[in-house]
């Protein structure tokens, strides 16, 4: 079956962005702006090769009004990109802002795997990795949020984006019903952001005690200690392990 992405038949004008690089698997006949264009030449009975997807994805990239539907035509300009591009990662990174600002994770997530796939710089798709790690977390796909922190690691993280990596990494492992093993990943990372961003190692020292709880450690595992403590006239509960609270017996609680 020879097919079009279009069901409307007979010559337009021939249409490439650029002359110098026509189309060599499909052909492209525009049509009106509120159609747009004709796609031929793909047998939809087959596989798609690699070259076809790529031209198709730029055909459908240049066909789509970036004032109309910038995300869309962003996507599609993604994957017709086979370099490292920052233009292009850049522009990933602004849709998934703009996705993440209407409610869609999982779209979220997309835009900013693809733009750390696309990320030349290593300190930026280490970031971008991090957060694309983040809201895919947040989308439900734990397991794939592992696989881009993994791929974050690899890359200069600053002493703050390892304390943060620490931290998602722990509460990955609890959400996937493992909150035994959450607790001391949640403490170390906590420890890391208390000289760093206070309010987040409030917020971590916090997910562990619900982590331990969950997990019965208050109940029947190796002590935990908890001790209040004033910062700055704020109140912040901190969580000490079993090794540790022998150093800290003697506090005020």
């Amino acid at each position: 079956m020879q097919g079009s992405l279009s069901g409307n038949k007979g010559p337009r004008y021939r249409h490439t962005a650029d002359d110098s690089a026509p189309y060599e698997t499909i052909s492209v006949d525009k049509m009106t702006p509120i159609i747009g264009a004709e796609i031929a030449g793909i047998d939809l009975s087959k596989p798609l090769s690699n070259r076809q997807q790529d031209e198709l994805h730029r055909a459908l990239a240049e066909e789509t009004d970036p004032e109309l539907d910038p995300d869309r035509r962003a996507w599609h300009r993604a994957h017709a990109t086979v370099e490292l591009d920052e233009a292009v990662a850049g522009e990933l990174e602004r849709c998934a802002g703009r996705a993440q600002a209407r409610g869609g994770l999982a779209a979220a997530a997309a835009f900013l795997r693809r733009a750390t796939e696309l990320t030349p710089d290593p300190a930026g798709r280490g970031a971008r990795a991090m957060a694309a790690a983040q809201a895919t977390f947040e989308a439900g796909a734990p397991d794939a949020a592992l696989d881009l922190l993994s791929a974050a690691e690899t890359g200069p993280l600053d002493e703050a984006q390892r304390a943060r990596l620490a931290r998602l990494r722990a509460q990955i492992v609890r959400a996937r019903r493992r909150g035994g093993d959450a607790v001391p990943l949640l403490l170390d990372a906590a420890r890391r952001l208390e000289l760093l961003d206070a309010a987040q190692a409030r917020a971590t020292y916090l997910e562990a005690v619900g982590a331990a709880f969950a997990a019965g450690r208050l109940l029947d595992g190796p002590p935990l200690v908890f001790e209040r403590h004033l910062d700055g006239g704020a109140n912040a509960l901190v969580v000490l392990d079993g090794q540790d609270a022998g150093s800290h017996a003697g506090k005020d609680a």
